[in-house]
C-alpha cells in the first residue's frame, strides 16, 4: 500500500514558483512552505506523512493542520485509492497549480528607498490559465486529455462560486449528514463520499474528527473512514486467527483421544492373550 502525488497544470521543464502562493494571506507561512515543497518533489515521488513528520519540527498535527489549510483553498486533495475488490490501497495527493486557486495580496508596507515594480496586477503571478494550460501541453508533449479536463472542469467549479472579481468566495456549509464544506470541489468530494460509504460509516467519520477537535472536512472524513474499515478488517483477520487457533486445537485434542483409545484397545488385546496363554499352557 502507498500514496501517489498528481500535479494538475506542472510544468515539467521547470518548477516555477506562484507569486500569488507565496502572498496568499489566507495561508500561514507554513501551509504555503508545505505546498512549495510538495509541488518541487521529483516526479515519481511516493508522498508520505510520516516523511513529512520528520521534515517538520512541530510533530504530525502541525502536519496534519497545514494540509487542511491547503484543502480548504482548493489548493490539494486527498483522495482514497482503491482496488478493484474496493480494497483500500492508499490516498492520492492532488496539487493544483497555484494559478487556480491563489490570491496574491498587497503588500502592507515597503522601505522608502524600495523600488516599486511596474507590473499588472493580478490574482497569480502567472498569465491567466488557459495560457498556462497551452503551454504545459506544448512543453510536455504526452501531457493526457484526461489532466486536461480535470484541471478545466475543475477552473469551472471554481468559477461557480467566484467574485465578479474573479478571487473565489469561500463559504463555509454543513451538509445534512454532518460534513462541512468550503468550496464547489468540497461538495463534489462530499457527495461522492456519502454515495461510496454507509451512512453509520459517514456519521463514525464525522464523530471521530469532532473527537480529535477537527472539522469534519470531507478529506479528514474520508481518512476516519478508512480508518475505520481498516480497523473492522484487523479485528475480523484477529477472529478468523482465533477460530483457526481453536479448530487446530480441537483437532489434536480429537486426534489424542483416538490415539488413546486405540492404546486402550491395544492393551486390553494384549492382555487378554496374555491370560489366555496362561490357561492353556
Amino acid at each position: 500500500m502507498s500514496d501517489e502525488l498528481v500535479r494538475i497544470g506542472e510544468v515539467h521543464y521547470s518548477k516555477p514558483m506562484a507569486r500569488a502562493l507565496l502572498r496568499d494571506v489566507r495561508l500561514s507561512f507554513g501551509a504555503r512552505g508545505l505546498f512549495a515543497f510538495l509541488w518541487d518533489l521529483p516526479k515519481g515521488w511516493k508522498p508520505n506523512l510520516a516523511h513529512l513528520v520528520t521534515m517538520n519540527p512541530k510533530g504530525r498535527e502541525a502536519v496534519l493542520s497545514l494540509i487542511r489549510e491547503l484543502e480548504r483553498v482548493g489548493a490539494m486533495r486527498m483522495e482514497s485509492i482503491k482496488t478493484h475488490d474496493g480494497t483500500f490501497a492508499g490516498r492520492r495527493w492532488v496539487l493544483y497549480t497555484p494559478e487556480q486557486w491563489a490570491n496574491e495580496a498587497p503588500l502592507k508596507s515597503q522601505p522608502s528607498n524600495m523600488e516599486t515594480e511596474d507590473r499588472v496586477s493580478r490574482s497569480s503571478g502567472f498569465p491567466n490559465h488557459g495560457l498556462v494550460a497551452a503551454k504545459v501541453q506544448q512543453a510536455q508533449g504526452t501531457a493526457t486529455q484526461d489532466s486536461a479536463k480535470e484541471a478545466a472542469g475543475s477552473l469551472r467549479q471554481a468559477g461557480d462560486s467566484a467574485a465578479p472579481g474573479g478571487s473565489s468566495q469561500k463559504r463555509r456549509r454543513r451538509r445534512s449528514t454532518g460534513i462541512v464544506t468550503w468550496t464547489a470541489d468540497d461538495e463534489a468530494e462530499a457527495q461522492r463520499i456519502e454515495l461510496a460509504y454507509s451512512s453509520e460509516l459517514v456519521a463514525s467519520g464525522i464523530d471521530s474528527a469532532k473527537k480529535d477537535g477537527r472539522q469534519p472536512l470531507p478529506g479528514i472524513v474520508e481518512e476516519n473512514i478508512q480508518r475505520l474499515i481498516e480497523a473492522k478488517a484487523g479485528s475480523g483477520r484477529q477472529t478468523e486467527l482465533r477460530a483457526r487457533i481453536i479448530q487446530d486445537m480441537q483437532d489434536r485434542i480429537e486426534a489424542s483421544a483416538d490415539i488413546v483409545a486405540n492404546g486402550e484397545k491395544l492393551l486390553s488385546s494384549v492382555r487378554s492373550g496374555g491370560r489366555a496363554h496362561d490357561t492353556h499352557e
